[in-house]
């Protein structure tokens, strides 16, 4: 196996363990549903709050280039851990919406210092073979995204404690990341962020196909 595949695999592996931050509270909805009395307008803010926050997450690291300020895999390394933070306090010591809500959006944010990254360290590894690659790091990151509903699944643990779980599967994957990942000998140069680019990208067909096709798929969640 070349380099570039290994360190797609332990790449895919750390995406794998860090992604089930994402969606560990929608996995114990019924359960927070019951013990917090909440109505659908609660359940649905649990979900919400992650996706707005990797919203602002990814458009705050845009705007403040930090793809390129910091190198990507201290900056997985970073978002991880403060999305195992995030998950460990909601999981320990919140009892009511409010401050789970704080803290499901502080977890969204940090994702986005986890999956656009990794993309990016991925891209440096393969000039061939890169549509194949990012096809692998998107199933990894899929899969571990919905390791908590089998965790849910498969065992008899509270919620506490599938959230728990999720945010030790998240901590080895930030030791992953921190000991094995590494960037590949196809790096970027370094770019400003340039509002302006976001209106060229829509100019050329291919890009603005591309990106109404992943708005469209975005609704899914």
């Amino acid at each position: 196996m070349s380099a570039a595949w290994r360190s797609l695999a332990v790449l895919s592996l750390a995406e794998l363990g860090a992604l089930g931050l994402w969606f560990s509270a929608s996995a114990v909805l019924p359960a927070l549903s019951r013990e917090w009395g909440l109505g659908d307008g609660g359940r649905a803010g649990l979900t919400i709050a992650v996706q707005a926050g990797f919203i602002a997450g990814t458009l705050a690291g845009a705007l403040g280039n930090l793809p390129d300020v910091w190198p990507p895999r201290t900056l997985m390394t970073a978002s991880i851990a403060l999305g195992v933070l995030a998950n460990t306090a909601l999981a320990l010591t919140v009892e009511s919406l409010t401050p789970a809500l704080v803290l499901r959006f502080v977890t969204g944010v940090s994702m986005a210092g986890v999956y656009p990254p990794a993309m990016k360290i991925m891209a440096t590894w393969f000039r061939e073979g890169r549509g194949l690659a990012i096809g692998i790091l998107i199933g990894a990151l899929t899969v571990g995204s919905a390791t908590p509903h089998l965790i849910r699944g498969v065992t008899d643990l509270p919620w506490r404690g599938t959230l728990l779980v999720a945010s030790a599967l998240a901590a080895a994957g930030a030791v992953i990341v921190q000991l094995w990942v590494s960037e590949g000998p196809h790096r970027f140069p370094s770019a400003r962020f340039d509002p302006r680019m976001a209106a060229a990208v829509f100019r050329e067909r291919g890009p603005r196909l591309a990106c109404f096709g992943y708005l469209g798929h975005m609704w899914e969640l």
